[in-house]
């Protein structure tokens, strides 16, 4: 089983997320968080996440703020994706800036969720190899 952590304020956003990967592939677990702070807290929480979907639009603790909190050893081990509803190339550049692996622009319609669930599932979690979970000395 693959833990994933989704960080979305949008309840619809999730809920659309959460069926994609579920239609996608059945050996996924998808958690949920509202903001930043409760992605941190659901990190420290669930120590086998290895692949962050993030909002960077969230009321609190945002997706930029999110990603200056990971703490080294969180950073070591986790791959972060951007799920973003704007399409600006400052936004963009902003987010790899800030440490992101991908940025992906958050689609129209659920088919559009399927396809994004899909790639993901099919790059990150079958092609790629993820970051081990890091050892605690590291922190």
């Amino acid at each position: 089983m693959t833990d994933i952590l989704l960080i979305d304020d949008s309840a619809s956003d999730r809920m659309l997320i959460e069926q994609a990967f579920a239609r996608t592939a059945a050996q996924l677990s998808l958690h949920c968080a509202e903001d930043g702070a409760a992605g941190l807290t659901r990190l420290g929480e669930q120590p086998g996440i290895r692949l962050v979907l993030l909002d960077l639009n969230m009321p609190g603790m945002n997706g930029l703020e999110f990603l200056e909190a990971l703490t080294p050893a969180l950073r070591a081990c986790t791959v972060v994706l951007a799920l973003s509803s704007s399409q600006l190339p400052d936004d963009i550049r902003g987010a790899y800036r800030a440490g992101v692996n991908a940025y992906i622009a958050k689609p129209l319609d659920f088919d559009g969720y399927v396809r994004i669930a899909e790639a993901v599932y099919r790059f990150w979690l079958q092609a790629a190899r993820l970051p081990p979970e890091a050892s605690l000395e590291a922190s």
